[in-house]
């Protein structure tokens, strides 16, 4: 038997999840889902509490390998294919929670256009202090929930503890590992992006 519940209040206060499950959890306004098995007990399926269907999109393919590596369930290089086209096939209802992390205009508008009616849209990317043209009517007609998410001054314990549980792994973001003299061939590869490269981190 599988039941939807309202909040993941009750599951912590059980025991069945850890805390740092359930401030993530309500972070993101998950409903989790439980599995009461026939002997009675409750279980709690590890993809009910977090996303599905995880897609992630560039311009082209030089990094899209990393999020398949981190376990994104599509990539799409929209460069090479029509994005709101490739993702009626992926989510054909829409998609729950759409990110930005550009700041572009032409993306953010894209973003309102994918989400589910009654969807969420997270702004991660800055805009550079420009002002943008965003159709009103894709937010209100569709009940979207548009949240600015990019200087969250307030996540840091949060995700230091995902990190320390383990719970979320950036080893594979670091893709370069460089001694501290050569800081410019660092520069030199964050400006020009080559095939692969994601971050750089400097060891004394």
């Amino acid at each position: 038997l599988f039941a939807c519940m309202d909040t993941l209040e009750y599951l912590y206060r059980g025991g069945r999840i850890s805390q740092t499950v359930y401030k993530l959890g309500t972070m993101a306004q998950v409903k989790p889902v439980i599995r009461v098995t026939e002997e009675g007990t409750i279980e709690v399926p590890a993809k009910a509490m977090g996303m599905r269907r995880i897609v992630v999109c560039a311009t082209s393919k030089k990094r899209l390998g990393i999020a398949e590596q981190m376990g994104a369930y599509a990539t799409i290089a929209t460069s090479e294919c029509d994005l709101e086209e490739e993702m009626k096939k992926i989510h054909p209802g829409g998609t729950d929670v759409v990110i930005d992390a550009t700041g572009i205009e032409s993306c953010i508008q894209q973003c309102l256009r994918l989400a589910k009616k009654g969807g969420r849209v997270l702004l991660a990317g800055y805009g550079r202090g420009k002002i943008m043209n965003i159709r009103m009517d894709d937010v209100h007609i569709n009940n979207l929930q548009v949240i600015g998410a990019g200087n969250n001054w307030n996540m840091h314990k949060l995700a230091a503890t995902l990190m320390a549980d383990g719970i979320i792994d950036l080893k594979p973001l670091v893709t370069n590992v460089l001694p501290l003299d050569s800081y410019q061939e660092a520069l030199d590869m964050a400006e020009k992006r080559p095939l692969g490269f994601v971050k750089a981190v400097f060891k004394p």
